[in-house]
């Protein structure tokens, strides 16, 4: 069954439903660390966050097994579903880094830098999910195109905050190391929306 008429059978059922859920989750994870980098406490709320992700993961799985959806299909829509969680996974690791770091001056500026544009490539892997879910390949494409573009400027950012790293003085080992994790994870949260955009173009151009 050809994947835009599985998901027009479907539109209202369990397995889009689930995908949009998360959609919501990782928006909410994304302005929790947001907040986490203006100083207020927000990892409890991250962390139940990344819970009910896994949990909605592991549903579209189940949900996948039954599914009447090609076999090679299957695969990419639970790489999609993958993809989408690990967005939420990374922001939690981000919000534990920075919770335990305190990050502040330049670390702090660049950091809030990576998750601005991690804010747009969200915001826009959402719309792009929302575009898919409904059946609008040409809109989907393009805000996948989209997505990737922010994920490109967000390379070039995580680029300039580790030039960055090796000028500072005065930050002991295991900062330095928390440090770079930090803008590490940062950056993997515009690798996975990218991903996800991958994922959603292999099922919508064959």
């Amino acid at each position: 069954m050809d994947v835009l008429e599985w998901l027009g059978d479907r539109s209202e059922g369990k397995m889009m439903a689930s995908l949009r859920e998360t959609s919501k989750y990782m928006l909410k994870s994304s302005s929790a660390v947001v907040f986490m980098l203006g100083g207020e406490a927000r990892l409890e709320e991250l962390r139940a966050y990344e819970r009910e992700t896994d949990a909605i993961r592991k549903r579209i799985a189940a949900g996948l097994v039954k599914s009447e959806l090609e076999r090679m299909d299957k695969l990419t829509f639970s790489s999609l579903a993958k993809h989408v969680n690990r967005v939420v996974d990374h922001l939690y690791a981000v919000g534990k880094l920075a919770d335990m770091l305190q990050p502040s001056g330049q670390v702090l500026a660049k950091a809030k830098l990576i998750q601005a544009k991690n804010d747009e490539c969200i915001a826009t892997l959402s719309k792009c999910m929302d575009a898919f879910a409904k059946g609008n390949r040409a809109e989907a494409l393009r805000l996948a195109d989209e997505v990737e573009r922010f994920e490109e400027e967000n390379d070039e950012i995580y680029a300039a905050a580790r030039r960055m790293m090796l000028k500072m003085k005065g930050m002991d080992t295991p900062a330095f190391l928390m440090t770079y994790e930090l803008f590490s994870e940062l950056e993997n949260v515009s690798d996975a929306c990218e991903k996800a955009c991958d994922d959603i173009r292999l099922l919508l151009v064959k």
